[in-house]
């Protein structure tokens, strides 16, 4: 994996709200030393333990979102969120086991079952899910109170493609990326999978004011809050903080718009 592209994963990932529980829940357990980690180690030790675990999890969890969660998408939120929580908990019970029982080996503590882990686990994972599908509903709600007129002014009548969407992430495109056989609909309400043609979605945008700067990605103009290069290539920094290659072929076409 190139470096640039390591780089835009892990700022999709680890993003300000994915930091923000990293370390709360890093806290959380260091204090709690839940599995036997609270008599095997000082607090010091713990922390930085956990801190690992949890880092850890990250990608886990956006791995069973992109495999599963973006796969059900027409089955509503919370079957997404049990099939996610099921796959992380199977996935990252088994490394959580071995590092917990190294540690306690370390340590002298006692034995922990792995079921026990799981449970914890998936509970965890739940819990998180169902304060971060609150968090969304509140901002959505504010978002219906104050709409932004720039985002707004882009689609005056919605577009047929914002039809095949779900409710949950109906809104104003900002963006539409290719994945296997799959588009990535990204609006200001999330992201949405569709099985069809990358073609075929950009011709369902009707008339909003975009255009296509890679063979795998286009973007709305108004969407986009800055341009950055790095090595001789060139990315669109979205308003939604995600960074959208522009190719060497659509290069001159994002210049002569003015938007690098």
């Amino acid at each position: 994996m190139q470096r640039k592209s390591l780089q835009v994963w892990l700022r999709s990932l680890f993003t300000s709200r994915t930091v923000v529980v990293c370390v709360v829940m890093s806290v959380l357990v260091a204090f709690a030393g839940p599995f036997g980690t609270y008599e095997a180690m000082h607090l010091p030790a713990r922390t930085l333990f956990w801190v690992v675990i949890t880092v850890i999890s990250v990608p886990v969890v956006d791995g069973c979102r992109t495999l599963i969660g973006r796969r059900m998408f027409a089955y509503g939120y919370w079957w997404r969120a049990l099939a996610v929580c099921t796959a992380f908990a199977t996935i990252y019970t088994p490394l959580v086991y071995l590092e917990v029982y190294f540690v306690l080996w370390l340590g002298y503590g006692p034995a922990v079952p792995i079921w026990v882990i799981w449970v914890a686990t998936f509970l965890t994972a739940m819990a998180i899910s169902a304060v971060q599908h609150m968090w969304r509903q509140d901002v959505r709600a504010l978002a219906e109170q104050t709409v932004s007129p720039r985002l707004a002014d882009v689609i005056p009548n919605e577009p047929r493609l914002v039809a095949r969407l779900g409710p949950e992430a109906r809104g104003a495109i900002l963006s539409l990326s290719v994945r296997d056989h799959y588009v990535e609909v990204w609006t200001e309400r999330g992201m949405a999978s569709l099985l069809m043609r990358f073609a075929d979605a950009m011709a369902e945008l009707d008339g909003i004011d975009g255009m296509q700067v890679h063979r795998s990605h286009w973007v709305a103009v108004a969407a986009i809050a800055g341009a950055e290069r790095e090595r001789g290539k060139t990315f669109l920094r979205l308003s939604d903080g995600r960074l959208v290659p522009v190719s060497r072929s659509y290069k001159d076409a994002v210049e002569a718009r003015g938007l690098l």
